[in-house]
Protein backbone atom coordinates (compact mmCIF):
# COMPACT_ATOMS: atom_id res chain seq x y z
CA UNK A 1 0.00 0.00 0.00
CA UNK A 2 2.82 2.47 1.04
CA UNK A 3 4.69 1.80 -2.34
CA UNK A 4 1.56 2.40 -4.56
CA UNK A 5 0.60 5.48 -2.64
CA UNK A 6 4.27 6.38 -3.43
CA UNK A 7 3.65 5.69 -7.28
CA UNK A 8 0.88 8.07 -7.12
CA UNK A 9 2.88 10.66 -5.85
CA UNK A 10 5.67 9.85 -8.40
CA UNK A 11 3.11 10.16 -11.25
CA UNK A 12 1.51 13.56 -10.88
CA UNK A 13 4.86 15.48 -10.24
CA UNK A 14 6.67 13.75 -12.89
CA UNK A 15 6.67 15.35 -16.34
CA UNK A 16 8.03 14.12 -19.85
CA UNK A 17 10.31 17.31 -21.65
CA UNK A 18 11.17 15.73 -25.41
CA UNK A 19 8.57 16.03 -27.86
CA UNK A 20 8.50 12.30 -28.42
CA UNK A 21 7.91 11.13 -24.95
CA UNK A 22 5.06 13.20 -24.61
CA UNK A 23 3.67 12.33 -27.63
CA UNK A 24 3.94 8.41 -26.98
CA UNK A 25 4.34 7.80 -22.94
CA UNK A 26 1.80 10.55 -21.91
CA UNK A 27 -1.00 8.20 -22.58
CA UNK A 28 0.26 5.11 -20.83
CA UNK A 29 1.73 7.41 -17.44
CA UNK A 30 -1.89 9.01 -16.92
CA UNK A 31 -3.26 4.93 -17.17
CA UNK A 32 -1.02 3.94 -14.76
CA UNK A 33 -1.58 6.86 -12.63
CA UNK A 34 -5.29 6.04 -13.01
CA UNK A 35 -5.22 2.61 -12.16
CA UNK A 36 -2.95 3.39 -9.17
CA UNK A 37 -5.45 6.42 -7.66
CA UNK A 38 -8.52 3.52 -7.80
CA UNK A 39 -6.28 1.07 -5.87
CA UNK A 40 -5.90 3.38 -3.51
CA UNK A 41 -9.40 4.58 -3.48
CA UNK A 42 -8.49 8.25 -4.92
CA UNK A 43 -11.16 9.94 -7.09
CA UNK A 44 -9.16 10.83 -9.97
CA UNK A 45 -12.10 12.99 -11.22
CA UNK A 46 -11.31 15.78 -8.99
CA UNK A 47 -10.53 18.64 -10.52
CA UNK A 48 -8.00 19.78 -8.01
CA UNK A 49 -6.27 16.61 -8.62
CA UNK A 50 -6.34 17.64 -12.06
CA UNK A 51 -5.51 21.03 -12.09
CA UNK A 52 -3.26 21.22 -8.99
CA UNK A 53 0.06 20.16 -11.06
CA UNK A 54 -0.25 23.28 -13.40
CA UNK A 55 -1.28 25.80 -10.79
CA UNK A 56 2.13 24.78 -8.99
CA UNK A 57 3.64 24.70 -12.05
CA UNK A 58 2.95 28.50 -12.33
CA UNK A 59 2.88 29.67 -8.99
CA UNK A 60 6.47 28.64 -9.39
CA UNK A 61 7.09 30.27 -11.72
CA UNK A 62 5.51 33.77 -10.60
CA UNK A 63 7.78 33.45 -7.27
CA UNK A 64 10.80 32.72 -10.02
CA UNK A 65 10.18 35.89 -12.21
CA UNK A 66 9.21 38.37 -8.87
CA UNK A 67 12.34 37.19 -7.42
CA UNK A 68 14.43 37.81 -10.77
CA UNK A 69 12.77 41.15 -11.17
CA UNK A 70 13.42 42.10 -7.51
CA UNK A 71 17.30 41.47 -8.03
CA UNK A 72 17.66 43.39 -11.57
CA UNK A 73 15.42 46.15 -10.81
CA UNK A 74 17.01 47.10 -6.87
CA UNK A 75 20.46 45.62 -6.94
CA UNK A 76 22.46 44.53 -10.03
CA UNK A 77 20.86 47.37 -12.43
CA UNK A 78 21.02 50.58 -9.84
CA UNK A 79 25.04 49.09 -9.30
CA UNK A 80 25.43 48.49 -12.72
CA UNK A 81 26.61 45.05 -12.59
CA UNK A 82 26.16 42.29 -15.07
CA UNK A 83 24.96 39.21 -14.79
CA UNK A 84 25.41 36.40 -16.93
CA UNK A 85 23.65 34.99 -20.33
CA UNK A 86 20.79 36.81 -22.46
CA UNK A 87 20.11 38.95 -19.21
CA UNK A 88 23.56 40.15 -18.89
CA UNK A 89 23.71 40.54 -22.58
CA UNK A 90 20.41 43.05 -21.89
CA UNK A 91 22.02 44.72 -18.73
CA UNK A 92 25.61 45.32 -20.98
CA UNK A 93 22.85 46.94 -23.83
CA UNK A 94 20.94 48.96 -21.62
CA UNK A 95 24.21 50.11 -19.76
CA UNK A 96 25.62 51.07 -22.91
CA UNK A 97 23.04 52.17 -25.60
CA UNK A 98 20.18 53.04 -22.67
CA UNK A 99 17.63 50.94 -24.29
CA UNK A 100 14.74 49.31 -22.50
CA UNK A 101 15.73 46.62 -20.50
CA UNK A 102 12.57 44.70 -20.27
CA UNK A 103 11.72 44.88 -24.32
CA UNK A 104 15.56 44.00 -24.56
CA UNK A 105 15.26 41.28 -22.30
CA UNK A 106 12.48 39.73 -24.13
CA UNK A 107 13.05 40.69 -28.20
CA UNK A 108 16.92 39.09 -27.13
CA UNK A 109 15.04 35.49 -25.52
CA UNK A 110 12.51 35.48 -28.37
CA UNK A 111 14.64 33.09 -30.94
CA UNK A 112 15.90 30.88 -28.29
CA UNK A 113 12.24 30.25 -27.00
CA UNK A 114 11.39 29.36 -30.37
CA UNK A 115 14.69 26.87 -30.70
CA UNK A 116 13.13 25.37 -27.40
CA UNK A 117 10.07 24.19 -28.84
CA UNK A 118 12.27 22.14 -31.04
CA UNK A 119 14.73 21.47 -28.96
CA UNK A 120 13.00 20.67 -25.49
CA UNK A 121 9.04 20.62 -25.89
CA UNK A 122 6.06 22.67 -27.23
CA UNK A 123 4.87 22.93 -23.33
CA UNK A 124 8.23 24.15 -22.23
CA UNK A 125 8.29 26.78 -24.90
CA UNK A 126 4.98 27.78 -23.33
CA UNK A 127 6.36 28.28 -20.47
CA UNK A 128 9.47 30.14 -21.12
CA UNK A 129 7.38 32.17 -23.25
CA UNK A 130 4.83 33.26 -20.61
CA UNK A 131 7.72 33.73 -17.76
CA UNK A 132 10.22 35.52 -20.17
CA UNK A 133 6.86 38.19 -20.80
CA UNK A 134 6.06 38.48 -17.54
CA UNK A 135 9.29 39.00 -16.37
CA UNK A 136 9.51 42.19 -19.08
CA UNK A 137 6.36 43.45 -17.56
CA UNK A 138 7.50 43.17 -13.99
CA UNK A 139 10.94 44.91 -14.88
CA UNK A 140 8.45 47.59 -17.13
CA UNK A 141 6.08 47.95 -13.60
CA UNK A 142 9.14 48.33 -11.05
CA UNK A 143 10.95 50.36 -13.27
CA UNK A 144 8.92 53.26 -14.28
CA UNK A 145 5.47 52.90 -11.60
CA UNK A 146 6.56 51.33 -8.50
CA UNK A 147 9.99 52.56 -7.84
CA UNK A 148 11.02 50.32 -5.02
CA UNK A 149 14.30 52.07 -3.19
CA UNK A 150 18.07 51.08 -3.80
CA UNK A 151 18.79 48.66 -1.42
CA UNK A 152 21.93 49.04 -1.14
CA UNK A 153 25.41 50.54 -2.83
CA UNK A 154 27.93 48.52 -1.29
CA UNK A 155 29.36 46.18 -4.33
CA UNK A 156 29.80 43.47 -1.67
CA UNK A 157 26.17 43.18 -0.85
CA UNK A 158 24.87 43.68 -4.08
CA UNK A 159 27.46 40.84 -5.26
CA UNK A 160 25.69 38.45 -2.58
CA UNK A 161 22.18 39.29 -2.52
CA UNK A 162 21.64 40.44 -6.23
CA UNK A 163 23.08 36.57 -6.71
CA UNK A 164 21.03 34.85 -4.82
CA UNK A 165 17.93 36.38 -5.59
CA UNK A 166 18.48 36.13 -9.31
CA UNK A 167 19.62 32.65 -8.64
CA UNK A 168 16.45 31.49 -6.61
CA UNK A 169 14.25 33.23 -9.16
CA UNK A 170 16.02 31.29 -11.88
CA UNK A 171 15.19 28.06 -9.93
CA UNK A 172 12.14 28.24 -9.09
CA UNK A 173 11.29 28.86 -12.91
CA UNK A 174 13.11 25.24 -13.56
CA UNK A 175 10.87 23.58 -10.63
CA UNK A 176 8.09 24.81 -12.68
CA UNK A 177 9.43 23.65 -16.28
CA UNK A 178 11.08 26.56 -17.89
CA UNK A 179 13.92 29.12 -17.93
CA UNK A 180 14.51 32.41 -17.73
CA UNK A 181 17.46 33.06 -19.75
CA UNK A 182 17.65 31.52 -23.30
CA UNK A 183 21.26 31.19 -22.94
CA UNK A 184 20.26 27.42 -21.17
CA UNK A 185 18.15 26.66 -24.25
CA UNK A 186 21.58 26.98 -26.13
CA UNK A 187 23.69 24.75 -23.80
CA UNK A 188 21.29 22.27 -24.08
CA UNK A 189 20.96 22.10 -27.61
CA UNK A 190 25.16 22.86 -27.74
CA UNK A 191 25.12 19.50 -24.68
CA UNK A 192 23.45 17.10 -27.37
CA UNK A 193 25.92 18.19 -30.17
CA UNK A 194 28.98 18.40 -28.00
CA UNK A 195 31.12 16.23 -25.48
CA UNK A 196 31.03 19.71 -23.11
CA UNK A 197 28.42 19.92 -20.33
CA UNK A 198 25.52 22.38 -20.17
CA UNK A 199 27.28 24.18 -17.18
CA UNK A 200 30.82 24.38 -19.26
CA UNK A 201 28.55 25.80 -22.10
CA UNK A 202 27.35 28.24 -19.71
CA UNK A 203 29.96 29.16 -17.96
CA UNK A 204 32.30 29.76 -21.32
CA UNK A 205 29.52 32.31 -22.95
CA UNK A 206 29.55 34.00 -19.14
CA UNK A 207 32.91 34.34 -19.63
CA UNK A 208 32.79 36.67 -22.79
CA UNK A 209 30.25 38.78 -21.19
CA UNK A 210 32.17 39.61 -18.19
CA UNK A 211 35.24 40.21 -20.47
CA UNK A 212 32.94 42.91 -22.40
CA UNK A 213 31.67 44.45 -19.05
CA UNK A 214 35.82 44.26 -18.02
CA UNK A 215 36.44 46.70 -21.02
CA UNK A 216 32.99 48.73 -20.84
CA UNK A 217 33.12 49.46 -16.75
CA UNK A 218 36.42 48.31 -15.57
CA UNK A 219 38.10 45.44 -14.29
CA UNK A 220 36.83 45.65 -10.55
CA UNK A 221 33.12 45.93 -11.49
CA UNK A 222 33.78 42.94 -14.01
CA UNK A 223 34.95 40.95 -11.14
CA UNK A 224 32.40 42.16 -8.75
CA UNK A 225 29.81 40.54 -11.43
CA UNK A 226 32.04 37.39 -11.73
CA UNK A 227 31.39 36.86 -8.04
Amino acid sequence: EDWEKKQVQFLRSHKFFTRTAIKELTLEKSKNLRLYEEKNGINHKKKWNKFYPVFKDYFLMFLGVCSAAFALETLLVPAKFIDGGITGIALLFKAIFHVNLSATIILLNLPFIIASYYVVSHRFAYKTLFSILFLGVMLFLIGNYLHFPKVTTDPILVAVFGGFFLGLGSGLAMRGGCVLDGTEVLALYTFRKTSFTVSEIIFAANIVIFTIAAFQFGIEISMYCLL
